[in-house]
Parts: C-alpha cells; structure tokens; sequence
C-alpha cells in the first residue's frame, strides 16, 4: 500500500449572486411618483373649474348722425412752387471750343493702326489743363482695346496743345471717336 500525502484543503469556494443591473434607485422611483401625482392633481383641478360666463353685452348705442352739408367747399391745395431754374453751365462754351478742336485734330489719329478686333466707336475721357495740355486721356470702352492700339492712341492725344483756345480753367470732355476706314472723327 502506497501512501498519499494528505490533500490540500481548498478554501470553499463560496457562490456569490451576480448583481443584477444596476437600475433606477429608490428615491428616483419616489421622485417620478411624486411628479406624476402632481402633474394629475393640476390636470384634474384645471378640468373642474367651471367655465366662466361670457362678458354681458355691450349697450346698444345709437351711431352718430350723418355730418349735414357743408357751406364751404373745401379747396384743393395750392400747386408746390416751380423748383428753381438750373443754372445755365458755365464750362458749356469753352467744352463746345475744345470739342470742335478735337475734330480738327482728329485725322492724327489715323496713323494708328486698326489691330483685329479693334471697336468701331472709341469712347474716350480728355483731360486739358488751363495752358492747353493734354494731362489725361482715359478709354471707356466696356470691352479691352487690342494691344498697342491704346497706346498709340493715347500718345497720338497727348501731343495735342490747345494753348490757343485760352481756358479759364482745366476742363475734361467726354468724346467718341469713329475708327473704322475713314480718318477717325469725334461724334456727337
């Protein structure tokens, strides 16, 4: 007979219960209970009351007589007075004379020559100081001039001297230049 060394005694193993869920605790449960319960007592006091009765009718009263015809005729309102004239423009005789000298230099500007796509009517800013230079010449046109065109145009403009119209002071005139086969000339 063989002997055994005496077994090892095992703590016992002791069986615990799994925590269930952890859930709403008490005084949360008390809680809702208690705002449900207040919220029916509101409900049902809301619901008892009794409707109250309408306000009484107002007194009958018996609407104003009708305004009887009137003596006077009443009169419309006097016209608003003329607005004042404007006053006459006093740059209009020295832009007339610097126009009609712009058409007398107007046929320089047919050594430029016309690039593809070059617009038949050039719109164009000039601006002469009192000596009679030219200090700014501006192209509006609404699309791009072909390059060297602008350029050429606008040196062509500079050279230009009005010392012999005497200004009274720096003027700029708005002027449209025809380009086209013909020598160019300002329109109207």
């Amino acid at each position: 007979m063989t002997l055994r060394p005496p077994a090892v005694a095992r703590p016992a193993r002791v069986r615990t219960r799994a925590k269930a869920r952890p859930g709403r605790s008490r005084w949360q449960w008390a809680a809702l209970l208690l705002a449900v319960a207040i919220g029916l007592t509101m409900l049902m006091r809301s619901c008892g009351e009794a409707v109250p009765p309408p306000p009484p009718p107002l007194p009958a009263v018996a609407p104003p007589p009708p305004p009887g015809p009137k003596e006077s005729v009443a009169r419309p309102p006097p016209p608003p007075p003329p607005k004042p004239a404007k006053p006459p423009d006093t740059w209009a005789p020295e832009r007339k004379l610097l126009r009609d000298a712009i058409a007398a230099r107007s046929g320089d500007l047919s050594a430029c020559a016309l690039p593809p796509g070059s617009p038949a009517r050039l719109l164009t800013r000039i601006r002469v100081v009192k000596s009679g230079a030219v200090r700014g010449v501006t192209f509006a046109n609404a699309d791009p001039l072909p390059r060297g065109l602008p350029d050429c145009l606008r040196g062509r403009i500079q050279a230009w001297t009005f010392a012999d119209l005497k200004l009274l002071a720096d003027v700029e005139v708005m002027v449209t230049f025809d380009l086209g086969p013909k020598p160019a000339a300002p329109a109207p």
